[in-house]
Order: C-alpha cells, then sequence, then structure tokens
C-alpha cells in the first residue's frame, strides 16, 4: 500500500477498502481499492494479505490519533468514530481467511514461507483469537455487551 495514496484517504475510505478485500476477496466496486495496487510492496499479495497490511496500518493510526481511547464509554465515542471499534474484528476475520499455504510473499511473517500448512493454520487462528480478545475487550469496555455474553466471554 503506498502511503502517498493512502494519505489522500480518509481513515473510513481505507477501513471501507479493507473490508471490501475481504468481503468480495479483492472485486470491488469502486475505485478505491485502485489506490492501493500500485505499490511495489503489495506485488503478489492477495487480497486478504493487502487487507491485513490496510487494517494494521489503520490500527496504528487509530491508536496514535487516540480516536478510540481505553477509558471511554460508549456515550463518550465519536459518532464518526464508531465503525473503528471493529478494526480487531476484521483482523480476526482475515487471519480466519488466510490460507493453510503460502500464497504471498508478504504475509506479515517472511519466516513462514517453510512452514507446513499445520504451523501456518495454528499461527492464524493464534492471531485471529487475539484480535477477537482486543475487540471483545474493547466491547465490554464500551458497555455495549449484554449480561449472559459478559459471563459468557469471561469464561473465555
Amino acid at each position: 500500500m503506498s502511503s502517498s495514496k493512502t494519505d489522500s484517504m480518509t481513515l473510513s475510505e481505507t477501513l471501507a477498502v479493507a473490508v471490501g478485500l475481504l468481503d468480495n476477496n479483492g472485486v470491488s466496486s469502486d475505485n478505491a481499492s485502485d489506490k492501493q495496487e500500485d505499490s511495489s510492496n503489495n506485488h503478489h499479495q492477495t487480497p486478504i494479505e493487502k487487507s491485513i497490511d490496510i487494517l494494521t496500518k489503520l490500527q496504528t493510526q487509530l491508536s496514535r490519533s487516540g480516536t478510540l481511547s481505553n477509558n471511554e464509554v460508549i456515550d463518550d465515542v465519536a459518532t464518526s468514530s464508531l465503525e473503528f471499534i471493529g478494526v480487531e474484528y476484521h483482523l480476526g476475520r482475515a487471519f480466519l481467511m488466510l490460507p493453510t499455504y503460502q500464497l504471498g510473499s508478504n504475509n506479515n511473517n517472511n519466516n513462514s514461507n517453510s512452514a507446513s500448512p499445520s504451523i501456518l493454520r495454528k499461527t492464524n487462528i493464534t492471531r485471529a483469537t487475539d484480535y477477537f480478545h482486543a475487540y471483545l475487550k474493547k466491547v465490554d469496555q464500551l458497555d455495549l455487551l449484554n449480561e449472559a455474553t459478559i459471563k459468557e466471554y469471561h469464561t473465555l
């Protein structure tokens, strides 16, 4: 993903591109994903890998900008920022969607080229689980879960 291209996109547009890559497996109906295509860093990346790169960078941008604070309640979150609550959820989805064989040359783990499919799958599931836990923790802190769901989540 070219940083000059993403600098011209809003955080919302960036999230839409990443989710579009996941939901459509790279087939996007708008030209926003075209802004992501011409970087030399993205050669041989699958749509899922591109989405992971975009979401990871978006997560970093959101953290640096303080868009979502750990001590906020839902009433403190700006309406325009609500969609960013799900970034970790989408990262979890993306890691579950990764194949068990190495497709692209840049899968956020360059040492995994010789790893067996079962090791790659276990790594992807572990990462997905970590992202889902981060998402659930954030939703729990914002008090968006009902009591039964909170109880079930804490038993995990």
